[in-house]
């Protein structure tokens, strides 16, 4: 107690501490009576709080004193068993703590108990081994007893004894075991039995010789029973796949085809079932020839937009278009169609990544849109953190993502020996034309911004003037436009003109369009020029060779007109050349023998099946030329059937070698929208 005097006086000073503060406080809150009602209870609460302790203490020491005598009771039975002596401390002895004592004692037998659990362990492996043995040889078994425990001589010896008996017949009767087995539960799945009576002793006869010749027999029978198993599983598969197309096709009842699917196993009587309903669908098949047909081809259809065939390779497939339904044409769609699901199978890991890669793309470049938006700052809920850590996350996993990509492909080439395409192009050639085309877009935008900081010309020129200005109608622009600042011929029209110094325009402000507006316009007959020399003359007065694009109209047809004026001068002076159009007769179809042409379609069946005539074969450079001249009309004949029977005869104007060049073009064939907003641009 002399060690715990220091924390005993501690508590006191602490009590009487607390108890003083508590006597002020309650002095200034209440009465003498009330204060003294306080202390009662005080001490009512502090009784309680040590009575309840010092029970919990006391429960606690009788559990550690139980514990104690249960470990004293398993350490005399662990010695008994093992045959060892351990010296355990006490509980009488009263120097050593309880919790102490305990966890000594525990730790103490831990070795004890992991030796009696290997010692039984060990005892009940070498019974159970012998026990096997001893059925199988009929011989007696012989006794090693759990208590007390075996020595490790009599366990070494008991071992000596199972090593002789493995030694004469335990790897043979394993062996003999498991080609039984397996043997039977194959003449159960083909629901046959055994021919002879030398392969009945073979199965099921328990004296039996283990010697070379007998396991080489029963070696034999298993490859045998095996093999046809094997062909059975394989065909069943085979026909379950068969009828579920050919179930869709005939739109089959879900009822109808869930009698067949209840037979899930693979024997004899699951195929007689399958094959009685595949002959069955496919009387029915022959009669619906054509529907069939029709479906085959959208299945086609759909996995070749799950492969990415562009339409040179979906049009190699030319028996796609072919409307002389026979069994040989339902046969080329359904090559065709394995073909594709084949290589979709093989490759669906690269198509997978792929279609990742397209999403990720997509989103980068939303996300870069977002990003020039100005827009953007206008938005609540912390939208620009979460796009860029969206872009952040994107930026991760689109390179990883192309990474898989070129080593599955490479794999893939080396193993092929060809190109992996998607929509006709190599896949990491198109990859690298989208990263190339984006960085291309971006130097534009970024170029064009520089642009945009940097002052220009009042009176600009749009890219269409700029390009077909000779061959626009114009009108003259005022009397009163200020020319010197404009470029003459001598200059280089690559530099940048300059803006015109003038008071009223800054480089920042819009084009004023109330000076040039408030001026008297001349209008005069628009100038007509055969060709587009592309050359700019000089200027020699305000009044001549100004024109400016303000009400200017180009029609579709290329014609040109200015307002609603029509111009009867312009057609006396243009002469174009007029060139006979030969007249095109086209008879009816219906007199046509289909019949001649049907048998030349289908002299050679072999032809029609060679690789070459199917969509997901690679062809040389040659063979893609005349591949890509059918396409046309192979994909004209798909939207039109109907035009078949049209008679194509040569271009009246193939004699003419005209070529365009770009300043020849009328700005109604270009794609390029000419938008002037009516502003005066001056040529």
């Amino acid at each position: 107690m002399a060690d715990f005097e220091e924390e005993n006086l501690e508590l006191q000073r602490l009590m009487a501490e607390n108890v003083n503060d508590l006597a002020s406080i309650w002095t200034e809150m209440f009465d003498e009576e009330m204060c003294l009602y306080n202390f009662k209870k005080l001490k009512e609460h502090v009784k309680t709080f040590f009575t309840e302790l010092k029970e919990e203490s006391l429960q606690r020491r009788g559990l550690i004193e139980n514990e104690i005598k249960e470990l004293q009771k398993e350490a005399d039975m662990l010695c008994r068993l093992l045959k060892t002596d351990v010296e355990f401390p006490r509980i009488d002895d009263k120097n050593v703590p309880l919790l102490v004592l305990q966890s000594k004692m525990d730790k103490s037998l831990t070795e004890l108990r992991e030796q009696l659990r290997r010692r039984r362990e060990e005892i009940c492996e070498l019974l159970l081994e012998q026990e096997g043995l001893c059925e199988e040889l009929g011989e007696a078994p012989r006794p090693l007893l759990a208590d007390p425990l075996p020595s490790e001589e009599d366990i070494l010896e008991f071992r000596t004894h199972l090593d002789q008996l493995k030694m004469e017949r335990m790897e043979r009767l394993n062996e003999m075991s498991v080609l039984r087995r397996e043997i039977k539960n194959y003449l159960n799945i083909l629901e046959t039995q055994v021919n002879t009576d030398t392969e009945d002793r073979l199965l099921n006869h328990r004296q039996i010789k283990l010697n070379e010749e007998t396991f080489k027999a029963l070696k034999r029978m298993q490859e045998l029973y095996g093999a046809r198993v094997q062909a059975l599983s394989e065909r069943i598969d085979s026909m379950r796949k068969k009828l579920d197309s050919l179930w869709v096709r005939l739109k089959t009842s879900p009822n109808s085809r869930n009698k067949f699917k209840r037979h899930t196993e693979y024997n004899q009587r699951t195929y007689n079932v399958l094959k009685d309903e595949l002959q069955r669908c496919e009387s029915l098949q022959s009669q619906n020839i054509k529907e069939c047909l029709q479906q085959i081809r959208t299945e086609i259809v759909e996995w070749w937009d799950k492969t990415l065939k562009s339409e040179t390779e979906r049009n190699r497939f030319s028996n796609f278009h072919n409307n002389c339904y026979t069994e040989d044409l339902l046969v080329l769609h359904e090559i065709e169609l394995e073909d594709i699901k084949r290589f979709y199978e093989n490759n669906r890991q690269i198509f997978e990544l792929f279609d990742n890669r397209r999403l990720l793309w997509d989103r980068m470049i939303a996300l870069e849109a977002k990003a020039s938006d100005p827009g953007r700052y206008n938005n609540r809920g912390g939208q620009l953190l979460k796009e860029e850590k969206e872009r952040k996350t994107i930026a991760t996993k689109l390179p990883k993502i192309e990474q898989q990509i070129r080593e599955l492909v490479v794999a893939f080439e080396e193993k092929e020996q060809q190109k992996f395409r998607v929509y006709g192009e190599n896949i990491l050639e198109l990859m690298e034309k989208e990263w190339e085309k984006k960085r291309q877009e971006k130097e534009k935008m970024s170029s064009a911004r520089k642009n945009a900081q940097t002052p220009h010309p009042v009176t600009g020129r749009t890219p269409m003037s700029a390009k077909n200005g000779s061959m626009i109608s114009m009108r003259k622009a005022p009397s009163n436009t200020n020319l010197s600042a404009l470029p003459s011929a001598s200059a280089n029209s690559a530099k940048k003109r300059k803006l015109l110094q003038n008071e009223r325009n800054t480089p920042l402000a819009k084009r004023s369009l109330v000076f040039p507006l408030n001026s008297p316009s001349v209008f005069t007959k628009p100038m007509i020029n055969a060709r587009n020399t592309g050359s700019t003359k000089s200027f020699k007065s305000p009044l001549k060779k100004s024109r400016v694009i303000a009400t200017t109209i180009r029609r579709r047809s290329g014609r040109k007109s200015s307002g609603n004026k029509k111009r009867s001068s312009l057609g006396k002076t243009v002469k174009k050349n007029t060139i006979a159009t030969p007249k095109i007769l086209i008879n009816d179809g219906s007199d046509w023998n289909t019949d001649e042409a049907t048998d030349d379609a289908y002299e050679s069946f072999q032809k029609s099946i060679d690789p070459d005539s199917r969509s997901s074969i690679i062809h040389t450079a040659f063979s893609r030329i005349a591949a890509t001249s059918s396409t046309i009309s192979t994909r004209s004949k798909r939207i039109h059937p109907s035009d078949s029977c049209v008679v194509h005869l040569p271009n009246p104007r193939a004699g003419f070698h005209h070529p365009l060049t770009p300043s020849k073009m009328s700005p109604a064939a270009s794609s390029r929208k000419l938008t002037t907003k009516n502003l005066p641009i001056i040529i």
